[in-house]
């Protein structure tokens, strides 16, 4: 009799937490299936934090979840063909985009105005729908997980306002034809429907901080080296329009007067034959668009170095000489070349090699994040079917 009873207690203590177990799994399987495909993601928005208490989930404090609209809404959404549906008009909106001249006072490429006009006025119906569609399935902004709560989704909200903006004509004004600008945010739709395109960009988003601090690098770098180029060959580059009238030794003070220059143009259309044009122009001292002379040129001849355009800056520092003075060939060769490959090295490879590996390290974190998450689902899943599979025993009378 005692051994019965103790088995009896023991049969109703795991009954008892098998019923536990069950209920909070089907607390858990509740969650999933209200919110559906809208779990919140490691990657989504910081605000998209926990709901507010006291806030009852109704869209727009109307649609309850269980409502007919809302549960179509959500299926709408989770549909293959709304997923289609949106990324072919995202494409019709670029092209018209594309086709569509800045004003009107220019004829547009391919279709006329009143073409542009309906597709413009198609598309952003269409992106109507979507905005209404997710909203009543997501909630717009004071639920967890809401529509608006979404970085990417509020740039689809920016996009769908400007192009209300255009269509009702206020884009027209002066004052309000800035805001027409907002279309060339267009294509950035497409990036929140790919992932892999997401993920570059929260793994730029991730390394702001030492993105800016690379920044930040860079700018030191190119001070240092402006103020050294400016010591080395300020006042150098100058030369005289006159190739022949200025040669060195001579310099600013030779390079006055007139002088006669030829050039040969080709008269007949196989352009078989040419003839050489004669012409008088006065000599002038003349100084190249990127130079030394100051701080703030140096800076911008530097920033010219820095995208590979550095052939003709390179011949006027190597064949410098001093100021007011013609150049001459290779006279400052050697600090030229010793300055330019030192800049070339720190500031441009140095510091573009620093800014991919922090890139590809966000990168490779928010993909072990992205593949936490997944296993911490996986996890979910199967703890929710083992719950689901337990049941409370019932104790037999003794």
């Amino acid at each position: 009799s005692r051994v019965s009873h103790d088995s009896v207690v023991r049969q109703e203590s795991m009954g008892s937490k098998a019923m536990s177990l069950s209920r909070a799994g089907s607390d858990m399987s509740n969650l999933v299936v209200r919110q559906g495909s809208f779990m919140p993601s490691l990657f989504d928005d910081a605000s998209e934090g926990d709901e507010e208490e006291g806030v009852e989930d109704k869209a727009f404090f109307i649609f309850s979840y269980d409502s007919f609209v809302r549960q179509l809404c959500i299926d709408t959404v989770q549909a293959s063909w709304f997923t289609v549906l949106i990324l072919s008009t995202i494409l019709l909106s670029c092209v018209a985009l594309a086709m569509e001249p800045p004003t009107r006072e220019h004829e547009p490429t391919g279709l006329d105005f009143a073409s542009l006009d309906i597709l413009n006025l198609v598309t952003t119906a269409l992106f109507t729908f979507e905005f209404v569609v997710q909203a009543v399935s997501k909630g717009l902004v004071m639920h967890n997980g809401a529509y608006l709560r979404n970085t990417w989704n509020l740039v689809d909200f920016l996009v769908l306002v400007l192009s209300y903006i255009d269509l009702s004509g206020l884009g027209e004004t002066k004052q309000a034809r800035v805001l027409r600008l907002g279309r060339a945010l267009r294509p950035l739709r497409l990036i929140k429907r790919n992932q892999g395109m997401r993920l570059i960009v929260d793994a730029l988003l991730a390394t702001w901080r030492s993105v800016s601090m690379i920044i930040l690098l860079a700018l030191s770098l190119a001070i240092v080296f402006a103020c050294i180029g400016m010591a080395c060959f300020k006042g150098t580059f100058y030369y005289c329009s006159d190739p022949d009238g200025a040669v060195f030794p001579a310099g600013k003070t030779e390079c006055s007067g007139n002088f006669m220059g030829k050039t040969h143009m080709r008269f007949d259309a196989l352009g078989s034959e040419d003839e050489a044009v004669l012409w008088l122009a006065p000599r002038a001292w003349l100084n190249p668009a990127l130079n030394f002379d100051d701080f703030t040129s140096a800076l911008v001849t530097l920033a010219a170095v820095n995208c590979f355009n550095y052939a003709h800056v390179m011949s006027y520092a190597s064949d410098g000489t001093s100021p007011g003075q013609s150049s001459s060939r290779d006279n400052n060769a050697v600090v030229s070349g010793v300055f330019f490959v030192c800049y070339t090295i720190t500031a441009s490879l140095f510091i573009m090699n620093l800014f991919v590996a922090f890139l590809i390290d966000g990168f490779n974190q928010l993909r072990q994040a992205e593949q936490g998450e997944r296993e911490c689902r996986a996890v979910y899943v199967q703890y929710f079917r083992t719950v689901s599979r337990v049941s409370p025993h019932t104790a037999m009378p003794i």
